[in-house]
């Protein structure tokens, strides 16, 4: 019985040690196929810089304002066509002139109130100005 015993423990282990390399392990990680997969499927490349539309900006960026005065804006770069607002429509308004990169600032708030002009392009960027005291 004991030689019965020990020989079914001594298959039992030899199996046992057979296996245990196979158990739990995996492949290390590869990279292999990555740039192949980037090359084959990645987006289309990007422009070069002088066919990109340039950085929206707008003049100009700081100024001051008193009740009832106007000031012009112009916005530069971006994309056509751009639209105005004001961050707070209590103390000024923005009215577009002739194209959409000309507009006309008017201060209604009392003369201590703080505002921005806000220009945004068709595709997204904006620029803004601050109205300060």
């Amino acid at each position: 019985m004991k030689i019965r015993h020990a020989v079914q423990w001594t298959f039992a282990a030899a199996a046992l040690c057979g296996l245990l390399p196979l158990i739990g392990c995996e492949d290390a990680p590869s990279n292999e196929g990555v740039d192949d997969y980037f090359n084959n499927n990645a987006f289309p490349s990007t422009s070069t810089p002088s066919e990109q539309p340039a950085s929206l900006t707008i003049s100009p960026t700081d100024t001051s304002a008193q009740t009832g005065q106007q000031i012009n804006f112009t916005a530069t770069g971006g994309t056509t066509p751009m639209t105005w607002a004001t961050s707070t429509p209590a103390n000024g308004t923005v009215a577009r002139q002739g194209d959409t990169r000309n507009a006309i600032y008017t201060h209604t708030g009392p003369s201590n109130a703080l505002n921005n002009v806000i220009v945004r392009d068709a595709s997204g960027s904006s620029a803004v100005a601050d109205i300060n005291l």
